[in-house]
């Protein structure tokens, strides 16, 4: 079992690693779009130990909530601790690792599936008066960045020294963060939607590269995840909702 200050050290690892280039920042997108509830750097170990998981939860959760049981032998997934002040771990499982009491949908992760999609895709454009998909997450995302302009580039001016973002002036460096968590999060939010992006994912992200220090690093992950999990939040509980309706409409036949 790591210690607390291995697996500090370990997200310092990763987070140099996920932004080495734009590929790896795009696959820790992939993960990170699951695990939006989770910190950065939880999001980064969770990356790290387990590439690749659609659902996470502590074994509380899964035993009592989702009424999945912990299968024996499992071995959990070491995150820190972010509900205390103390320096400890806490251990969650991936759904791979569990298995089914009973059912339990409204305990078990949203997906967007052919059944609900349209009726998604209809809400969104709506609520953000739209032609397409990806432009209504663009636009909404943009919204939320500028909501959060001033503390991002407070954030920046305290992150640049060391990075190669310091090549740049102070306009250009905030430029190339909003588009960078835009990008990001336009990623998250499509892939969700089982759409893909209008432009290639894998040059996408190549700017991710000047966030080459630790603390720019953690300053743009950061970011993008205070930006993504209220959207992705947002975005289940739309679809939660979509498919609510559905169940309640279902026709019963009856066998006569």
């Amino acid at each position: 079992m790591p210690t607390y200050k291995e697996l500090r050290a370990l997200a310092d690892t990763l987070v140099e690693n996920v932004t080495r280039d734009s590929t790896s920042w795009k696959e820790f997108l992939d993960s990170a779009s699951y695990t939006y509830a989770y910190s950065f750097a939880n999001q980064l170990l969770i990356h790290g130990q387990r590439p690749g998981v659609t659902a996470v939860a502590t074994m509380e959760y899964w035993n009592r909530k989702a009424q999945r049981w912990v299968s024996r032998g499992s071995r959990g997934i070491a995150i820190l601790d972010t509900h205390t002040e103390r320096s400890r771990l806490r251990y969650v499982f991936a759904i791979e690792d569990t298995h089914a009491n009973v059912s339990v949908p409204e305990a078990m992760p949203w997906a967007v599936t052919d059944t609900n999609r349209s009726e998604l895709i209809t809400r969104l454009l709506q609520s953000h008066s739209a032609q397409s998909l990806p432009d209504a997450i663009h636009f909404w995302a943009a919204e939320c960045i500028a909501q959060r302009r001033v503390m991002f580039a407070q954030a920046l001016s305290r992150a640049v020294t060391g990075s190669q973002l310091e090549r740049h002036d102070a306009e250009e460096q905030r430029r190339m963060l909003e588009d960078l968590i835009q990008r990001s999060v336009v990623y998250m939010l499509l892939r969700r939607s089982g759409m893909q992006m209008e432009y290639d994912a894998a040059t996408a992200f190549e700017s991710v590269t000047e966030f080459n220090t630790i603390a720019a690093a953690v300053m743009l992950g950061s970011a993008v995840q205070q930006v993504s999990r209220p959207m992705l939040m947002e975005l289940g509980r739309v679809v939660r909702q979509i498919d609510s309706v559905a169940k309640e409409h279902e026709t019963v036949h009856t066998t006569i």
